[in-house]
C-alpha cells in the first residue's frame, strides 16, 4: 500500500481539510511524511477486512477460561480495573507531516503559490472508566500570507474525543455471554458504551448497544491476543443512537452497523522521496473496519472507516497507528509514538 506525502491544491472545504488533518478514533488520524507506505501481509484466514468475517479464536481457548483467568492476562492489576479514575495507559502519538501545495486567492487582489505542512499530534489517556483523546494541529504555511487561512481550516478540527467505558463487572458479563459477539473478549478489544466528540464548533454524542469495539489495548499478555481474537472477530447489529449534535443526523436517530477486526502481518514499511525506508515491526497488528451506513453517516457519528494498530506486546506499546481518512485522494495516514 502506497501513500504520497505531497498533494496538489490544499483542500478548501472544511470537511476535506478535516480528512486531511485528522480522523479521530476514538484514536485520531494523521498524515504521512513519507512518499510511500506499505503494510505487509493480508488479514488472516477467515478474516477478510470488509465482509464475510467469521469469528476465529484459538480453538476457543479464551472462551473456556474463567473471568479471573482472563483478568490475569490483561496486564493491569484487578484493583485498578475496578477504579474508574485509575490511569491505566497514557501515550502521545505524532502524525508524520503531510504537505500540500498549489495556488489560491488568499487576498482579494492577488493569487499566491503556497505550501502547507500539516502535523497532527495526539495525547491519549486511558482509565477504567473511559478513553480520552486531545487533538492538536500544527500548521506551517509558506508564504506567511497563507498562514491565517490554513490556521482557520485547521482550527475546525482541533478538539477532543471522550468515550465512556463499561464497568469491569459489565465487561465480564459481556465476555461470558456465549451467544454474544463479545464472548471470550476481556483484555484486548476495548468496548465503549458512549462517545462524545467535539471538533471545532461541532460536536456529537452517541451511545451504542450492546457495545462499540473502539480500539485495542497494548497492555495485554501476548497470548491474550491470539486466544481472544485469533485471526478475526465480527461484531454485528450494533445500534448507534445519536444523543445530541450529529450534524446531518438528528438526536434520537438510530443506525445499526457492524465492526470487524482482522489480524494482519505486523510489519509497516515507510519510504521517503529519497528512497530511504523505515520498517516498523510489532508482534501483533489488527485492522478495525466500521460500517454504519454511508460514509457521511459514519463521519457524523464521529467514526472512521478503518484503523490499524501495530502492537509490541513485550513493551506494551503501540508501534504505529494507521487511519483510513475515508477520502480516496488522501488515503491512509500514520501516527507513531513520540
Amino acid at each position: 500500500m502506497r501513500l504520497s506525502d505531497r498533494q496538489e491544491g490544499f483542500p478548501t472545504s472544511a470537511r476535506t481539510v478535516a480528512l486531511a488533518i485528522v480522523a479521530i478514533f476514538g484514536l485520531v488520524a494523521c498524515a504521512e511524511e513519507n512518499t510511500q507506505m506499505q503494510k505487509k501481509g493480508k488479514p488472516g484466514a477467515g478474516a477478510e477486512r470488509n465482509s464475510g468475517i467469521e469469528d476465529d479464536t484459538n480453538n476457543g481457548s479464551a472462551r473456556n477460561m474463567t473471568s479471573d483467568q482472563r483478568l490475569e492476562r490483561c496486564g493491569v492489576d484487578k484493583g485498578k480495573l475496578r477504579s474508574p479514575n485509575e490511569e491505566l495507559f497514557k501515550s502521545e502519538l505524532v502524525g508524520v507531516p503531510k504537505y500540500f501545495s498549489g495556488s489560491d486567492g488568499v487576498l482579494i487582489i492577488t493569487t499566491v503559490n503556497y505550501r502547507v505542512e500539516v502535523a497532527p499530534r495526539i495525547s491519549a489517556r486511558v482509565t477504567s472508566g473511559g478513553f480520552a483523546v486531545q487533538t492538536d494541529i500544527v500548521v506551517k504555511a509558506e508564504p506567511s500570507v497563507a498562514q491565517p487561512e490554513a490556521e482557520k481550516k485547521a482550527g475546525d478540527m482541533r478538539g477532543t474525543s471522550q468515550s465512556t467505558a463499561f464497568t469491569l463487572d459489565e465487561r465480564i458479563k459481556l465476555s461470558e455471554d456465549a451467544n454474544g459477539d463479545w464472548d471470550g473478549i476481556l483484555c484486548t478489544i476495548q468496548s465503549a458504551r458512549e462517545i462524545n466528540v467535539q471538533r471545532g464548533a461541532g460536536s456529537v454524542r452517541v451511545k451504542f448497544s450492546p457495545a462499540l469495539p473502539e480500539n485495542i489495548s497494548p497492555l495485554a499478555d501476548s497470548a491474550a491476543y491470539a486466544d481472544e481474537i485469533g485471526n478475526g472477530r465480527a461484531f454485528r447489529n450494533i445500534e448507534a443512537e445519536v444523543v445530541s449534535g450529529g450534524g446531518t443526523l438528528s438526536p434520537g436517530q438510530k443506525i445499526v452497523g457492524t465492526v470487524t477486526v482482522a489480524r494482519i502481518n505486523p510489519v509497516l514499511i515507510l519510504q521517503d522521496a529519497t528512497g530511504k525506508s523505515e520498517t516498523i515491526r510489532g508482534d501483533y497488528a489488527y485492522t478495525f473496519t466500521y460500517d454504519f451506513g454511508t460514509s457521511e453517516q459514519l463521519r457524523a457519528l464521529g467514526l472512521q472507516p478503518q484503523q490499524t494498530y501495530f502492537i509490541d506486546s513485550k513493551s506494551n506499546e503501540f508501534k504505529a497507528v494507521v487511519i483510513d481518512s475515508g477520502d480516496t485522494q488522501l488515503g491512509e495516514f500514520v501516527f507513531k509514538p513520540r
